[in-house]
């Protein structure tokens, strides 16, 4: 009586342990074959854009800001994601240091840097870079337009820029900043794919995935907890077969 309840014990527990830890053993066969032929698959290379796997690795996606600029007459969605600006979804310019503002006037775009400041013509060619030590008064805190010049406000006051010299001079006018907009879902999506904000590699995923990382400080025992089962399932595996075993001995 005893051994056959050890052999419906071991039975009910080689199941158990069997479809607990299948999907486990799915996911490591998967992220095992996909570790085996990481250089060939580029996993490496290819960086993390998603927002939400972001997130779980403690990595913030900046927000978007975009406006609609015309600086050669047609009107342009221009965004901008932490140092990077994009027209249309196509890269343009990225500063050293936090972008601050955009604004477009009398066919120039201008994109207002922390340290610098970057003009681009109506085609959108950069024309020119100014910084301190071409007269910029940085930092620059915020910037727009105001009479017929772009105008930036620093921890100095608010200075106009002097199209003709390329000089900065102080200025009382009123600042026009220029609004934000929306952020359609089809560039947000376009320009994700392209960020490189991220250092977090899709290799970096998998190993996660495959020595349980992903899910944090307690994935490691919950691996552990999958091993326990696999010891389980083997060990009850080997008992239900040498019980067969010796029964198919005695009949004979």
């Amino acid at each position: 009586m005893r051994k056959k309840h050890f052999r419906r014990l071991a039975r009910r527990w080689h199941k158990r342990a069997g479809l607990m830890s299948a999907v486990v053993v799915l996911l490591l066969s998967i992220t095992g074959i996909l570790l085996n032929h990481t250089d060939a698959l580029r996993l490496a290379k290819f960086k993390v854009s998603s927002p939400w796997l972001l997130s779980l690795y403690g990595q913030e996606v900046p927000e978007f800001r975009s406006y609609s600029l015309a600086p050669d007459g047609k009107v342009l969605l221009v965004s901008a994601l932490s140092t990077h600006v994009y027209v249309e979804a196509k890269p343009l310019y990225q500063c050293s240091q936090t972008l601050v503002a955009l604004s477009a006037f009398k066919g120039s775009l201008a994109v207002a840097c922390r340290q610098s400041l970057a003009l681009f013509d109506a085609q959108l060619n950069l024309v020119d870079v100014s910084d301190i030590y071409s007269g910029l008064p940085a930092p620059i805190e915020s910037m727009g337009r105001c009479d017929q010049h772009f105008c930036i406000v620093s921890a100095a006051g608010q200075y106009a820029l002097n199209s003709d010299t390329m000089q900065w001079q102080p200025s009382q006018a009123n600042l026009s900043l220029t609004p934000v907009q929306a952020t359609p879902a089809w560039v947000k999506k376009q320009v994700m794919a392209s960020y490189g904000a991220s250092e977090l590699s899709w290799e970096r995923v998998v190993l996660d995935l495959h020595a349980g990382r992903f899910l944090g400080s307690i994935g490691p025992f919950i691996m552990d907890l999958i091993a326990l089962l696999f010891i389980l399932a083997a060990v009850s595996g080997v008992y239900m077969w040498l019980g067969q075993n010796k029964k198919a001995a005695k009949k004979r």
